[in-house]
């Protein structure tokens, strides 16, 4: 959604609370369900090594790619977040 100019706070983030992330790396894929505070865990078992692979994530129709060895956590756009605030 763009760039912007100033540096993002705490008070500027919200968790993508309690909603489901669809994730697909390479030919696998699932589902996992976040917590109340946003976080959620992606484990899975290969016989090579999938670091560099891309990652997508995706809450309802948006989505993120990243390689899979570089994503500890991640900020992404309000719109991920409105059924969250919608349901506070």
């Amino acid at each position: 959604e763009g760039t912007i100019s100033t540096i993002l706070t705490i008070a500027d983030l919200q968790p993508v609370s309690l909603q489901p992330v669809i994730w697909t790396l390479k030919n696998s894929s699932s589902s996992v369900q976040t917590d109340d505070r946003g976080y959620g865990q992606i484990r899975m078992i290969s016989s090579i090594p999938q670091s560099q692979q891309r990652l997508k994530l995706s809450v309802g129709n948006d989505f993120l790619y990243t390689r899979a060895g570089e994503i500890t956590r991640v900020a992404t756009p309000p719109s991920w977040c409105a059924a969250t605030s919608a349901n506070r």
